[in-house]
Formats: structure tokens, C-alpha cells, sequence
């Protein structure tokens, strides 16, 4: 099946105050833009048989169920965007894990033979191969898998770098190679290759909540590859892992300068597509292209408030390049207890060994934890003070957003399984789930009822609007719906809750597992990755263009991991770095660097370690705080004693 779409908009609309009870549209609504694009093209492979399949995918690692090919895609991501589609994804995710839990099959597909060999899990005809290849990362290059040849892959590799002329004197793999989230990704139980998402010149505009200007980011060629892995125990749980794989080539970031249109304007700045497509080598030949600044960071771009006219007809606004064309990857892990029960039956738990209390710590399986990693290899930045704060602005507000009410739903799970443990006769929960899916169907049945009656007020209102009665009642209706609502959603999160424990307590007894690990024992819950192989930062005034002070790093690593307990580890290394005045008549022009050069990718020049216990009253505690770095310069042309200390 294919579908093609041209000339798209989608807009985002939510009222800022409750639902009316008449169920009017509020004359205030809010209304945003989510994205646009010039053309989508939509592919979906169909069913196949077993015979089909084999043969078509015999070494083709490229098949995938949905393919979407997007052109000029231009998006926008403020906090507004972000707390409606939150709301509106939060919904879709409680109504489908209502109707699964209402449904007949919710406790079936739970019972396991323990002698049982372990199965091979099987494969669906249309979306997976009967043995799955070893994944490798998709490239835009197409490189080979290194498991091919090697005389094949090592001549592909030179002539792939035919055209490069820069040659970095340190090996940079042994770094990015450690990451948990290119491991996780890069795992050969991959049984569906759901998703591919190739995007051609696009553009995203990011605004913080605290600070005004907005950032746009760009791409001439993107990927996103969506992948599922067979279920797998991790631990005493069994779950499904879900990896995303993001590859941004010719990635451009830019920031205004001065005030740029609001969000409630209408108005949104972007930038014409010769200034995002792959860079090509111009004659220079026109007077324009003389006094345009190139593809050097700080320069200035011209933009556009209106995708259908060129920026010559329009008033239009310059930003400025932050960042110079690089690439990025990126990659996401994710775990679920959402499993389908044909799947979890043919999984067989692990063997529990007799000294097991006596396992070495460092051994336990800590891979079941989402995981977000990503990685620049070369990086040109260049910001004022305002950009500065524009970027931590939206990092903080945008990308670091963490859904509140996680620590509710974990310590309501961990209440129901310690439930469980205790019961004398656990198959009694069976009852209580088949009593709570009765209530919960109650409620979405007197949900229906309110809102016929509910109907029929409106249209009797039609005809007699003032009829007082008829408002009275219709307002305790609204009323009672919205307690029903209130209701059936916190009794289908119970639900949710009691089902997921009670099937994985039925797999754990059927292999005489426990319930739970022991107090003492902390796992990982989610794990933060960012890898810089090289970045130069330059700090300007305000215009952007006069520089204060350049810092220049080498193999940056920072990882933060989120235990359950709450407490957090940071964890920063540095292989080398340099910080230069840019000041004019400076007496030091190296203001900090190290003596030695840590060339090596085993040296560190910088290393810090920090854990955090849970904030008490509000104040944070820093529970372990490990620095280590080698020695190095610093000039200075100020004594310390010289400078005033403010209040």
C-alpha cells in the first residue's frame, strides 16, 4: 500500500479553560502549529507467506514494515506543543491499555510449563524473517556489516574516504563503542523492524518558556528506525524492548538575534531550503552570494515568515549559525511490560543458580533501563550570552521534561507486588482483577449512558435554549461525568498495575523465582548519555560577532544514571581541553590547559563523580563528589586577592 500527500499542515488545538458543559468550542482557543511539510509519501509492506518472505529478505536487513519519506518538513516544539501532545498521546495510551485490560485475553497466555524447552520465538510472516540477522547501524553511506569480509569491508572503507583529507591522529571508536545505548541498539535479537522515517530538508523550531528568540534546527537527510526485540528476562522480570535509531546528516543550528515573532503571533520564522540542502561548491558569481557570510558558524542567514514566498518579498529577519554543519546520532532504548502473550509464553525464565546470593554484584543484570545517548563528532559553536541562556532554557524546559507522575505509578506497582508476596494464596488475586475489569466496564458503561442523555439535552436545547430545567440538568450531568471519568481512570491504572504484577508473579512461580530482589538492591532505571569527539566553543558580546573566550574539548563523555531509590550518578570525562582569550591586548592568551597532550583515548584530563542522594526539604545532597584531573596551566593576569568578592 502506498499513499502520497502534498502541501500539509498540522496545527495543535486545546482550550485554556475546562470543557463547557454545553460542549462548545471555547471562542479562546488556543491554537498552534505543530508541522508542515511539501510532500509525504507512506509505504506499508504487505502480508506475506513464510516462502515470500525467506525469499525476499534473505540479505536484505533493509525491509521494514512502515516507510515514510518526508519532504521540507518544518515543525515546532514550544512548551505549549509539548503539553498537548502529551495530553493527547497519555490518552491514546489509557485507552488502549483499557481496552487490552477489559478484554478476555488479558489473563490468558500466563500459564508455563517449567520443564518446557526453551522455544524458538516465533516469526510473523509479514513483518519479521525466520532467523534475524546480525543488525548494523543504518548509514547514509551505506557501509557493510563488519561481519562481512574482511578484505571487502576494509576496500570499501578506503574508497570511502577517497574524499577526506582530514585525518584525526587518536582513535576515537574506543569511546563510542562503550556506550550502553549503541550496545542496546546494536543487539542481534531484533524480530521486526517496524518504522523507517527518512526526512529530506527539514527544519524544527524550538522555544523555551523563560527566555525569548527561538533556535531552529536543521537537516539536509535524516533517518529514524524504529525496532523491536523479542522479549527477554531481565532480572526477575520479562520485558519488551523497543530501540530507536536517529542519523542526522548536514545538521545546522541557529538562533535569533533580537526579538523574533511570539508563539500566539501566528508567525514563524524558517529558513529557505538552499540554506539546509547538502552544501555544494557555488561560482560565486552573483553580487548575493559574495555578501552572504557561507557555512562558517556566526554567520548571518536570512529567514522566512511565509514558505510560499521567497525571502526578497518579505520583511524578512536574520539569525545567526550556532552551530556549523555536523552530524548526529542518536539513540533511544525503551522497556515495556506490554508484551503479546503468545510471545511471553514461548520465553522459558532463566535458571536460578544456588549461589546465587554469593554472585558477584558487578555481574547483575542492569540491562532493562531506558536509555538515551547521543553523539556529535564535530562540533562548531558560537553564542552570545542571550543564545546561552536561550539554550539552557530549552534543554531544561523542552528536552529534559520528565513525566511527573512516575514516582506515583512505581511506588503504586511496588505496593501491589509486595501484595502479592505476602498473600497467602496469590491465585486469589484472579478474583480481585475479574471484580476490578467488572467495575472499571461499569463505569465505562455509565460513562455512555451520561453521555446519550447528555445528547438529547442538546438537541431538546436546540429548539428551547432557555429552558432553565434543561441547563440545570445538563450541568449535574457534566458534573457526574466528569467524577466518572476520574474514576475509571484511576481504577484502569489499578488495574493496569494488579495485571502486569499478577503475570509476572505466574512466570516467576512457574521457575520458583522471587518476587522482588531484596530491599538493599537499587536498580537503574534511566540512563542518560552524551559523547562529543571534538567541540569548539566560542563565546561572543552580544552582536556575535566580537569573541571573548574560545574553549576547545576533546572526547567528552557525560552520563547521568537514575536509580530507583532516587538518588543520581553524573559522571563527566574529559580527554583534553584548552580554554584561549579572545580579549584584545590579553596578557595570557591560554588562559587553562593541561601539560601533557592526551592524545591517547585511554588518558583522561578531566574526570568528575558525583552522586545525589533524594533532595531533604527541598535542598539537594550531594552524597559522593570524586574529581580527578591531571596537571595542567593556568594564566591568569588578575591576583585573586585583587578582585572584589560581591555579596
Amino acid at each position: 500500500m502506498v499513499s502520497d500527500l502534498s502541501q500539509v499542515t498540522v496545527y495543535l488545538m486545546a482550550s485554556p479553560t475546562e470543557e463547557n458543559a454545553d460542549h462548545c468550542l471555547d471562542p479562546l482557543v488556543t491554537k498552534t502549529h505543530l508541522l508542515s511539510l511539501s510532500s509525504l509519501t507512506y509505504q506499508r509492506h504487505s502480508n506475506r507467506t513464510a516462502e515470500e518472505e525467506l525469499s525476499t529478505r534473505v540479505g536484505d536487513p533493509a525491509f521494514h514494515t512502515h516507510q515514510l519519506h518526508l519532504v521540507d518538513l518544518r515543525a515546532s516544539w514550544t512548551t505549549t506543543n509539548r503539553d498537548i501532545a502529551f495530553g493527547l498521546y497519555d490518552g491514546y495510551k489509557k485507552a488502549a491499555v483499557l481496552k487490552r485490560n477489559l478484554s478476555t485475553e488479558a489473563l490468558k497466555g500466563l500459564k508455563i510449563d517449567p520443564q518446557m524447552p526453551a522455544k524458538k520465538p516465533k516469526q510473523n510472516a509479514g513483518t519479521s524473517a525466520p532467523a534475524p540477522p546480525p543488525v548494523s547501524t543504518p548509514s547514509f553511506s551505506g557501509q557493510p556489516d563488519k561481519g562481512s569480509s574482511g578484505g571487502t569491508y576494509m576496500l570499501q572503507k578506503l574508497i570511502e574516504e577517497t574524499d577526506r583529507f582530514v585525518v584525526f591522529t587518536e582513535e576515537e571508536s574506543g569511546v563510542s563503542d562503550q556506550l550502553c545505548g549503541i550496545a542496546a541498539c546494536q543487539t542481534d535479537d531484533i524480530y521486526n523492524r517496524n518504522c523507517l522515517i527518512e526526512l529530506v530538508n527539514c527544519q524544527m523550531v524550538l522555544r523555551g518558556a523563560e527566555t525569548e528568540g527561538c533556535v531552529i534546527v536543521s537537516a539536509a537527510k535524516a533517518q529514524l528506525l524504529q525496532c523491536q526485540h523479542h522479549p527477554a528476562w531481565y532480572g526477575d522480570t520479562l520485558k519488551q524492548k523497543t530501540s530507536w535509531t536517529c542519523l542526522l546528516d548536514g545538521m545546522q543550528y541557529f538562533a535569533t538575534t533580537e526579538s523574533s515573532p511570539t508563539e500566539q503571533d501566528g508567525r514563524q520564522l524558517w529558513l529557505e531550503v538552499k540554506n539546509i540542502e547538502e552544501h555544494r561548491q557555488r561560482s560565486l558569481d552573483s553580487v548575493q552570494e559574495l555578501m552572504e557570510s557561507g557555512q562558517a558558524v556566526g554567520g548571518m542567514v536570512t529567514t522566512t515568515t511565509d514558505w510560499n514566498q521567497p525571502a526578497e518579498a518579505q520583511q524578512a529577519q536574520q539569525v545567526q549559525r550556532i552551530i556549523s554543519r555536523c552530524n548526529c546520532r542518536m539513540y533511544y532504548i525503551s522497556y515495556s511490560h506490554d508484551i503479546d502473550p503468545e510471545l511471553a509464553t514461548q520465553i522459558k525464565p532463566p535458571e536460578v543458580h544456588e549461589n546465587q546470593e554469593k554472585e558477584d554484584l558487578l555481574k547483575k543484570q542492569e540491562g532493562a533501563v531506558d536509555t538515551f545517548t547521543l553523539i556529535h563528532h564535530e562540533l562548531e559553536i558560537s553564542t552570545n550570552p542571550a543564545q546561552y541562556a536561550m539554550i539552557l532554557d530549552i534543554v531544561n524546559n523542552l528536552l529534559l521534561h520528565v513525566e511527573p507522575k512516575r514516582k506515583e505509578h512505581s511506588e503504586k506497582k511496588q505496593r501491589v507486588r509486595f501484595q502479592l508476596e505476602i498473600s497467602s494464596n496469590p491465585e486469589e488475586q484472579r478474583s480481585s482483577i475479574l471484580h476490578l475489569q467488572e467495575a472499571v466496564r461499569q463505569h465505562v458503561a455509565q460513562i455512555r449512558q451520561l453521555e446519550k442523555q447528555m445528547y438529547s439535552i442538546m438537541k431538546s436545547l436546540q429548539d428551547d435554549s432557555k429552558n432553565e430545567n434543561l441547563l440545570d440538568l445538563n450541568q449535574k450531568l457534566q458534573l457526574q461525568l466528569n467524577q466518572e471519568k476520574a474514576n475509571l481512570q484511576l481504577e484502569s491504572e489499578e488495574l493496569n498495575i494488579l495485571i502486569r504484577c499478577f503475570k509476572d508473579f505466574q512466570l516467576q512461580q512457574a521457575n520458583k523465582m522471587e518476587l522482588r530482589k531484596q530491599q538493599e538492591d537499587v536498580s537503574v532505571v534511566r540512563r542518560t548519555e552524551f559523547y562529543f569527539a571534538q567541540a569548539r566553543w566560542r563565546l561572543t558580546e552580544e552582536d556575535g560577532q566580537l569573541g571573548i573566550a574560545e574553549l576547545e574539548l576533546q572526547r567528552f563523555l557525560y552520563s547521568k544514571v537514575n536509580k530507583s531509590d532516587d538518588t543520581a550518578e553524573h559522571l563527566l570525562e574529559l580527554g583534553w581541553f584548552t580554554m584561549n582569550n579572545l580579549l584584545p591586548n590579553a596578557v595570557y592568551k591560554v588562559v587553562l590547559r593541561p601539560q601533557s597532550s592526551c592524545q591517547s583515548g585511554r588518558q583522561l584530563a578531566l574526570r568528575l563523580f558525583s552522586k545525589v542522594r533524594p533532595p531533604v526539604g527541598g535542598i539537594s545532597v550531594k552524597e559522593h563528589f570524586e574529581p580527578f584531573s591531571s596537571l595542567g596551566k593556568c594564566g591568569a593576569s588578575h591576583h585573586p586577592a585583587d578582585t572584589p568578592v560581591l555579596p
